[in-house]
């Protein structure tokens, strides 16, 4: 009884608004597009597919190994004292390898917001937006997230 009133409370929900924006919220991987954030060329191959909740992780090389080895050789940050915390991003990579759609959250050592002196979460973002050789299973797009640990200003970890 309790899924059927579930079912008619959610029918009568979604026939004043749109289903798709009220459940794209709670869907694991999906970041709708911004046009004030994202840039209108990237496309995933099958949007439909992504939105859905099918959830594929792209890898870069080999796998995190080098995604690290990757960031610790190619930031460098100026070193602001008393800048601890996580940055971690989200993205969504589509069947080609391509990366777009990137989210940024700041978070310091006890795992609330917070803010990092500018450049540092601008230099982590730019270089995770250079990277376009990400591998997905053939034809499918994905999802991915990654943490920095920043430690007095400086990139510690990828994790």
């Amino acid at each position: 009884m309790r899924l059927f009133t579930y079912i008619l409370l959610l029918a009568s929900i979604c026939s004043l608004q749109s289903c798709d924006k009220l459940l794209q919220p709670d869907m694991i991987g999906w970041i709708p597009f911004d046009p004030t954030l994202d840039d209108t060329n990237f496309q995933l191959c099958d949007e439909a597919a992504a939105r859905g909740g099918r959830v594929h992780y792209p890898r870069y090389k080999e796998g995190k190994r080098d995604l690290k080895q990757y960031f610790m050789q190619n930031v460098q940050l100026p070193n602001p004292n008393g800048q601890n915390g996580h940055i971690v991003i989200r993205f969504l990579v589509n069947c080609k390898g391509n990366a777009g759609r990137f989210r940024m959250e700041q978070l310091g050592r006890d795992y609330k917001a917070r803010e990092f002196a500018v450049h540092i979460p601008q230099t982590i973002l730019q270089t995770m937006q250079e990277i376009d050789n990400w591998y997905l299973p053939e034809g499918m797009d994905g999802y991915g997230f990654v943490t920095f640990k920043i430690e007095d200003g400086q990139l510690v970890d990828v994790i």
